[in-house]
């Protein structure tokens, strides 16, 4: 996503403080939530609960200040229940994953995460350039005069290698996007979170502000739940011309990534926030945040399930991702020179 800035778990505790501070300074600095807090101060010391000095009454300036910050001290850790590693330290193993599918079949442009073109993997000091049917295409010129029962196997083995290329490079494919919808799960959360206390901070504000029109209320929008179709969407054209392609050269083939990655809405969710008071707010936030979990575990299970379908599609096409070996044949290992011989043995003979 355009967006994104990564918030390691330092940043997140610094936002936490942040609402935490904003929340009492409200709290002490507005007559209302004074008012309220106090209190609900004298009704925890009434029922007997510890008070914040041995003297004096429970909603004193001093005590008060205790009470409401002892209120508050577990903010800062809502926000870091949310700290992950940093998405995009992965993103070369996505890019690994793309350029051998393009090693694979580079007759195929793969364009995705913001129009980005993957090249094939260099060898050595040389790119590979050609696709590898290019290079099969040219053994099999070769094969043409040599016969015999190995000459026969090889040749036959060539000839299923284009279906096979095309079904490894689909698997490397939907690989690299299931992994990229992944990260963008962790990207989007992270950037949710942040808003929704930046949000939070804004609401608590305009809790000082009588006559504002939009004191204690204002609307979270969470974009976790569009971050598996984001990915699928914006790689579904060159993903199904690669299914295409599979079935047309080996009439099956692994499903289409339209058929792993869901590619349906809702793409965005708002999540009310606000009320009247600090607490309503701060508990409207924590509602907010488990909705935001709820969220994203939703968003993994889907992509866990979508896994599990392509397992599925990778063991019943096995055979034709991976090949058999072209030829058996003990006589390699142990046969004699009359059997190896090209001019008059019976594997291979030059024509």
């Amino acid at each position: 996503m355009g967006d994104y800035v990564y918030r390691t778990s330092g940043d997140l505790q610094t936002l936490g403080e942040q609402v935490r501070n904003t929340a009492i300074r409200v709290t002490l600095t507005h007559a209302e939530q004074y008012l309220q807090a106090q209190q609900q101060a004298n009704n925890q010391a009434s029922q007997g609960q510890p008070e914040y000095s041995p003297l004096g009454r429970a909603d004193d300036d001093g005590r008060l200040r205790a009470f409401v910050s002892d209120e508050f001290a577990g903010i800062p850790a809502l926000f870091t229940q949310f700290a992950v590693p940093d998405p995009d330290t992965c993103q070369p193993m996505v890019d690994g994953l793309f350029r051998v599918a393009a090693t694979l079949q580079p007759s195929l442009e793969l364009k995705v995460e913001s129009n980005k073109l993957y090249d094939p993997v260099a060898v050595g000091n040389d790119t590979l350039k050609y696709p590898l049917g290019a290079y099969t295409d040219a053994v099999q010129v070769r094969m043409q005069h040599w016969t015999g029962s190995a000459a026969d196997s090889f040749t036959f083995y060539l000839k299923q290698y284009d279906r096979s290329t095309l079904c490894q490079r689909q698997l490397a494919v939907v690989l690299a996007l299931t992994l990229q919808a992944e990260l963008e799960i962790k990207r989007r959360m992270l950037t949710d979170v942040w808003t929704l206390g930046e949000t939070t901070i804004k609401v608590l504000d305009s809790l000082d502000h009588f006559h504002c029109p939009t004191r204690g209320g204002a609307a979270m929008v969470f974009t976790v739940v569009g971050a598996i179709a984001a990915i699928a969407i914006a790689a579904a054209p060159i993903a199904e011309e690669l299914f295409a392609a599979t079935v047309a050269t080996a009439g099956a083939g692994i499903q289409g990534v339209g058929s792993i990655l869901s590619t349906g809405g809702p793409y965005t969710v708002e999540q009310p926030l606000g009320g009247g008071t600090v607490p309503d707010v701060i508990q409207s936030m924590q509602s907010a945040m488990a909705s935001l979990i709820t969220a994203v575990d939703d968003k993994q299970r889907e992509l866990a399930t979508s896994l599990r379908t392509f397992s599925q599609e990778v063991d019943s096409s096995m055979n034709v991702i991976l090949l058999s070996s072209p030829f058996t044949d003990d006589r390699l290992k142990t046969g004699t020179a009359a059997d190896l011989d090209i001019t008059g043995g019976q594997l291979f003979y030059d024509r």
